[in-house]
């Protein structure tokens, strides 16, 4: 096992938080665009762990948590939420 295996293992072992660079915050917004969403209309909430995208008038959100390595997307509805 050479050096970068053993690097590749240890970093599996922990989860490695990391602040998206803005080339990815600006991935997002664009992708927001392309959805036909009004960007003003949303708000967009970044942390170390977790980018949670909100439509403000619907209440949905989509919410990506994860490290550097594995993420995951999880939609909800305004709709699902309010019990409708």
């Amino acid at each position: 096992m050479d050096a970068y295996q053993r690097w590749c293992g240890a970093v599996s072992l922990y989860r490695v938080a990391m602040r998206l660079e803005k080339w990815q915050r600006n991935a997002i917004f664009n992708a927001v665009v392309a959805g036909d969403l009004d960007p003003r209309e949303c708000s967009f909430d970044y942390d170390d762990a977790w980018v949670r995208i909100t439509h403000r008038p619907s209440g949905s959100y989509f919410l990506l948590e994860g490290d550097a390595l594995r993420y995951n997307g999880n939609p909800s509805s305004g709709i699902e939420r309010r019990g409708q």
